[in-house]
This record gives C-alpha cells, sequence and structure tokens, in this order.
C-alpha cells in the first residue's frame, strides 16, 4: 500500500484546454457583499504640496523582546507618549539613567 501514492505532475506542457472564462468584478462584488464580506474602505489621497512623513534611520538593528508586568508596559508607553518619543529611546534612557544612578553612588 505504501507505493500507491498519486504521481504529481507540475509540467505545463497540456495547454490545448482553455482558460476558465474571466467573472466580472461587479459579480465577485455581489457575491462577496452576500457572503458578508465588505470592501476596504480607499484611504484619502496625501495633500499635494505636504511632503510624506518618513522615518530617520535610528541604527537601531538588533531585536530586544522581553515579557513584562502589563502596568510596566503601560509606564513605557505613557512616558514615550509624553515625551513623544520611541519605546526603545525610553529603554536607552533608562538604562543610561539607571547606569549614571550607579556611578554616582561609587
Amino acid at each position: 500500500m505504501m507505493g500507491d501514492r498519486a504521481q504529481l505532475n507540475f509540467d505545463d506542457d497540456d495547454l490545448s484546454s482553455p482558460p476558465p472564462p474571466s467573472v466580472p468584478v461587479e459579480k465577485i462584488l455581489e457575491v462577496t457583499r452576500k457572503a458578508g464580506f465588505h470592501e476596504t474602505p480607499k484611504s484619502a489621497p496625501a495633500a499635494e504640496g505636504r511632503p510624506r512623513r518618513t522615518r530617520l534611520k535610528t541604527g537601531r538593528v538588533k531585536q530586544f523582546a522581553t515579557r513584562l508586568h502589563p502596568d510596566t508596559v503601560d509606564a513605557f508607553h505613557d512616558y514615550a507618549d509624553g515625551h513623544r518619543i520611541t519605546i526603545a529611546e525610553t529603554l536607552e534612557r533608562a538604562l543610561k539613567a539607571l547606569l549614571a544612578s550607579e556611578k554616582r553612588k561609587s
């Protein structure tokens, strides 16, 4: 029984059968709406003359993931939001403050 598997054939040599007919977009939309799906709203175009916001290169290329208590995560986000900085910069500032504090104690 082990040798009775169907053989897969990925050759596209048999192109004698015509492709299936294309379905009109309106029909596809009608069927998907009836099934309960909704179209994704289109975003508004960017205003002319207004440059698109670009992110600055930070040099941060290493990922650092850890598990924290929810209140700690909230505190990090609150600090970052209040100072309009990233979570990465918040962590860097916290480490810098800890090292400075230890240095003062020595």
